[in-house]
């Protein structure tokens, strides 16, 4: 049910979230209207009202902590794969100034690469799933290649080693990118989340005001509550769901090489 929520179409995951929430809170206004007096809710409107903001306050406090430490992990993992991708390109366009065979040799590994990124890597990531080594090791064929070419005059001496310090860095934004695609909001934090969402919602079934009016608020309440839920879960993986970092600059890169 969780990894569903993750894969499902933006539209859909909010009206997933939204509705049930409203249907609630409707039946509970109904609930409290026939249980509670309205006189009585009058009475502690006082109070009620304290409660709320102040559980509001903690409550946005810490959705917005989530929210920006979601958006950081985003940005990111956008910079890590454009880091990647960049750094794909400089190899090739560097490898251009090698002699053959070893020239052919490594822009055949970096299309391999890129290869490995777009069909296996990506889908895996989306699906929430492990990455293997794969890359790593044709990082480290790359990088031996290089380590074993003849040099034979001073470009290519400044040539491999650039591309040795390419080859450096094209391992640490796969890295960085791969360890962001495992990275969510902890356990522990989305129980506290629903925990507030559902103070949230509770305290504002028991204002004692007209209905209508009572209904308008709690409807907005768990449109509200239901809005940031969205946010959350939208923003908590970067590579899966519709809201996340796509495989375009490995895309740009991959038709750069065939041209």
């Amino acid at each position: 049910m969780i990894d569903y929520l993750y894969k499902t179409s933006d539209l859909n995951l909010f009206l997933l979230l939204s509705i049930p929430l409203i249907l609630i809170s409707i039946l509970a206004l109904f609930f409290i209207r026939a249980f509670m007096s309205l006189h009585l809710r009058y009475q502690e409107n006082a109070v009620i009202g304290c409660t709320s903001a102040l559980i509001i306050v903690i409550y946005g406090v810490l959705a917005g902590f989530a929210t920006l430490y979601l958006i950081n992990n985003n940005n990111a993992a956008t910079d890590a794969t454009q880091r990647e991708a960049s750094t794909i390109a400089n190899l090739y366009r560097d490898s251009i100034g090698l002699s053959e065979p070893t020239r052919t040799q490594i822009q055949t590994n970096i299309r391999g690469y890129l290869t490995q990124v777009l069909s296996v890597e990506w889908p895996l990531m989306n699906a929430g799933k492990t990455v293997s080594n794969a890359g790593d090791f044709i990082i480290e064929k790359i990088g031996n290649q290089l380590d074993h070419y003849k040099v034979n005059n001073n470009t290519e001496s400044l040539i491999v080693n650039n591309m040795l310090s390419l080859a450096d860095r094209l391992y640490d934004a796969r890295q960085q990118r791969i360890q962001l695609s495992y990275i969510s909001l902890n356990n522990e934090v989305w129980v506290v989340i629903i925990v507030s969402t559902i103070l949230t919602l509770c305290v504002s079934y028991l204002f004692g005001i007209n209905f209508y009016l009572h209904m308008f608020v709690a409807i907005a309440s768990a449109l509200m509550t239901a809005s940031i839920a969205f946010l959350l879960i939208s923003l908590d993986k970067p590579f899966q769901g519709e809201f996340v970092v796509g495989p375009e600059p490995y895309q740009t890169i991959a038709t750069y090489i065939t041209r």
